[in-house]
């Protein structure tokens, strides 16, 4: 299965990839997707999304979410919300701990997988918008 996040339709399709159709769709309510990644191990989907407002800034909110999908139900498993703009992520080799960068921030949020904790790493520059491991 392939996960696509529909920005401007705050939805996922997820296509089956030998058909080449659109086989779901997963709402997400009232937030833009903008990215993926998923678990090692395949069984999760992260996405990141915004909440759309009228900050001066576009590219900027002011809230943001990121949301665990179960890959077998096609269902949200949990979100956790953000009071500023995430970035894209990425997950540890061993799945335990997704990453975020925190736009308007001079933190990287870190996610325990297993307790759902956040914890924001500190880093010397504002405005992260990508990052590796």
């Amino acid at each position: 299965m392939l996960f696509v996040e529909n920005t401007y339709g705050a939805d996922l399709s997820v296509i089956d990839e030998t058909a080449l159709k659109e086989i779901a769709r997963i709402p997400l309510g009232s937030v833009q997707p903008d990215d993926l990644a998923a678990s090692p191990d395949g069984k999760t989907v992260y996405c990141n999304a915004v909440v759309p407002d009228d900050h001066p800034h576009y590219g900027a909110w002011k809230k943001s979410a990121i949301i665990a999908l179960d890959v077998k139900s096609l269902s949200e498993a949990w979100r956790f919300e953000f009071p500023n703009h995430v970035g894209h992520m990425t997950i540890s080799p061993d799945g335990k701990r997704l990453y975020s960068a925190l736009f308007e921030s001079f933190n990287v949020a870190e996610i325990d997988i297993a307790t759902k904790k956040v914890s924001h790493i500190p880093v010397m520059f504002i405005g992260g918008h990508g990052i590796r491991i």
